[in-house]
């Protein structure tokens, strides 16, 4: 139950990151460009499982063919396993939403230091 708590908010923010925070920097090129996405909300699994919001750290591009990827990073995140921890679409079930959709397609890093790095990958033409 709590892991599907878990995945539940964890895709409605990832979702609505754009919406969350109206401080973001958006830079967009001319037609056949991307969109590039920085600073805006982003929540990320911890070490244990647990979930972390971010505002800084993130970054999203966006192509005009609907191939998209999303990253975020955070420091100081907690881990008490005392190693890496791993997530991902197949070992917790939620899907990662970024500008161009919900996507399966992520994984996530957490150091045993509390480094974290999430990365989101959107194929548009699938």
């Amino acid at each position: 139950m709590r892991k599907t708590l878990l995945a539940a908010t964890f895709v409605a923010v990832l979702a609505a990151f754009l919406i969350v925070t109206g401080s973001g920097q958006i830079a967009r090129a001319d037609n056949n460009g991307a969109s590039v996405f920085k600073d805006f909300g982003c929540t990320l699994f911890d070490g244990n499982g647990g979930s972390v919001f971010v505002t800084t750290g993130t970054h999203s591009v966006e192509i005009t063919n609907g191939n998209a990827v999303t990253i975020c990073k955070a420091s100081g995140v907690p881990n008490s396993t005392g190693k890496a921890a791993h997530w991902n679409n197949a070992n917790t079930g939620a899907l990662c939403g970024i500008a161009g959709g919900p996507t399966a397609d992520w994984s996530e890093t957490v150091s045993a230091s509390g480094d974290a790095t999430l990365r989101c990958h959107l194929n548009g033409s699938s």
